[in-house]
């Protein structure tokens, strides 16, 4: 009985340590499934339709649209102010295309002035003018480019045309660079040789001195200029020295590549007699109709100091390190003897800076600029001497009726 008792117990044990077992496998089963379900629940929030993956996306999303949409809104206004500033009109109200106030590259001012922005800073685009589609000639302050296309349609033309026809197009029609400017003109002293020179206490623009004074005419053109550059903040400036070409029966000068240099020309007839031979005539003949709302120049002093500040800021402080173009500009055009060219004027479009080509070098440029009571000034060197004796930023005085191999000009715009 005591052994039958003990087997008995014995077994006893042994069936609680099965059941035991038995619990404990139930419950791991039960876990595992439990796991599961909490598994499946925690993909479905995670990947499901309305899951977290999926709300990421959908907040990304949102996020960008509302990104666009406030970056829409903010061009919209910055637009709509650089139109109440400027003073150019928005028949169509605001977005891209004719019907707006706002182009983008490759397409053509219609209808009026336009604004254009490179997402940095804004430039207006005259009407009857259509913006480079080159991507290199887009950018605002490396140098925005447009075109007088005459009525060319443009609407079909992709980059890769414009880069395939580029060479025919800079050669056939006229094209100008933005020159941003921000706050007034000024003119600032250029450098000589080396060194910082001394000539802008004897000049003047508008011609004021006590013995002669500028014409009517002058200054009309001079104060329209300034008033129109300081409220659009900017001007136009030929890409090109001027060459010559013909309108009908009279001289009309192009800003065109690879044409021959319009040098042997005089400033005009006198130091305020313009005549209907000189620079500043057939520079106000390229653009003075209602087709464009331009003005043309002979292009003034303080534009030519306008492009040098844009190049180098510290011109305005005469700071210029020496290895700056504004003191040493012998790298940056047709000078002796760097260039192959040296002993000849060459053609337009060798040296660029800034997609505005023989600013430096080439030929002297006559300006508006006044010298003294007798003298008009020239600038930007050429090709006799060096670029360091005569950097972009010298000046050098001219007699208005005097011409030579030397002298050229520039033409310039306001709106």
């Amino acid at each position: 009985m005591k052994e039958k008792a003990k087997t008995n117990k014995k077994l006893t044990r042994n069936n609680i340590k099965n059941n035991e077992n038995a619990i404990t496998l139930v419950a791991l089963v039960v876990t595992i499934i439990v796991l599961i379900i909490l598994a499946g629940i925690s993909i479905s929030l995670v990947l499901g339709d309305n899951g977290i993956i999926t709300k990421a996306k959908d907040a990304r999303s949102n996020f960008i649209r509302s990104a666009n949409e406030e970056q829409t809104g903010l061009d919209n206004l910055y637009a709509e102010m650089n139109e109440k500033i400027s003073g150019t009109s928005n028949p169509g109200g605001a977005g891209g295309g004719a019907g707006g106030n706002t182009i983008t590259a490759g397409e053509t001012a219609t209808g009026g002035n336009k604004n254009y922005t490179d997402r940095t800073d804004t430039a207006i685009i005259p009407k009857g003018f259509t913006v480079s589609g080159i991507s290199t000639e887009q950018t605002i302050a490396n140098g925005l480019v447009i075109y007088d296309l005459e009525g060319t349609d443009t609407s079909s033309w992709d980059e890769n045309y414009w880069n395939t026809i580029k060479d025919t197009i800079q050669s056939t029609y006229n094209q100008y660079v933005w020159v941003p400017v921000s706050g007034s003109l000024a003119r600032y002293e250029g450098y000589y040789n080396g060194s910082l020179a001394s000539m802008l206490s004897t000049c003047s623009e508008p011609l004021n001195y006590s013995s002669t004074t500028a014409a009517e005419w002058e200054t009309i053109e001079y104060t329209a200029m300034k008033n129109s550059v300081e409220s659009n903040h900017g001007f136009y400036i030929a890409r090109y020295e001027a060459s010559k070409g013909n309108d009908g029966t009279k001289d009309k000068a192009e800003s065109k590549k690879g044409k021959e240099v319009w040098n042997n020309v005089r400033w005009g007839d006198s130091m305020t007699e313009v005549g209907t031979l000189g620079a500043v005539y057939n520079s106000q003949q390229v653009y003075n109709n209602s087709d464009y709302n331009v003005t043309s120049t002979l292009i003034y002093g303080s534009e030519w100091d306008a492009v040098l500040a844009w190049i180098d800021s510290k011109f305005i402080t005469g700071e210029c390190t020496s290895d700056s173009i504004i003191v040493d500009s012998t790298e940056y055009g047709n000078y002796s003897p760097a260039s192959n060219n040296y002993g000849s004027p060459g053609k337009t479009g060798i040296f660029a800076i800034k997609n505005i080509y023989d600013i430096a070098g080439n030929v002297r440029e006559l300006t508006m600029e006044a010298y003294d009571t007798g003298n008009r000034i020239c600038r930007g060197g050429y090709f006799w001497v060096g670029g360091s004796v005569n950097p972009i930023s010298e000046r050098m005085n001219n007699h208005p009726m005097s011409t030579g191999s030397t002298i050229g000009f520039r033409v310039a715009l306001y709106l």
